[in-house]
């Protein structure tokens, strides 16, 4: 058994009735844990609680990269990510903790709240800009 260290899913596709009377499909993509001596994708049974072939149910239809996966995680030190205040309109900013690289070729400012959690610092509504260590030396 060869461990999955690369993120991959095995897609699995279902069919539902819905309200209108006619069918519809869609997807579920369940983790490849592992690969076998023979190259198939393993993921877990979750009525047995072993690994099993990813191709031995009957809707399986094929094992494909989980997109985004992140490929390294970069350091971000004196990167920093701007906000507005919602009551009063004044700026502030926050230190960004790293950058994420991902598969897909994006590079996410990661930031940590104070509960430890992460999260982009882009997604905030209030979000103004993100300020490199070469700016804030240029305006001292």
């Amino acid at each position: 058994m060869i461990s999955a260290t690369t993120p991959y899913v095995a897609r699995y596709r279902q069919t539902a009735d819905l309200p209108n009377g006619t069918q519809g499909s869609y997807t579920i993509d369940r983790p490849v844990l592992a690969w076998n001596d023979d190259g198939h994708a393993l993921v877990a049974a979750d009525e047995r609680g072993q690994l099993v072939p990813a191709s031995g149910y009957s809707n399986f239809d094929g094992v494909m990269p989980a997109e985004p996966h992140v490929l390294a995680v970069l350091p971000a030190p004196g990167w920093l990510a701007q906000y507005k205040d919602d009551s009063d309109g004044s700026i502030f900013t926050r230190p960004v903790l790293a950058f994420l690289v991902e598969s897909n070729g994006d590079c996410k400012p990661v930031m940590v709240d104070s509960q430890g959690f992460t999260d982009d610092a882009r997604d905030s509504e209030n979000f103004v800009q993100l300020i490199d260590p070469g700016e804030q030396e240029a305006e001292a």
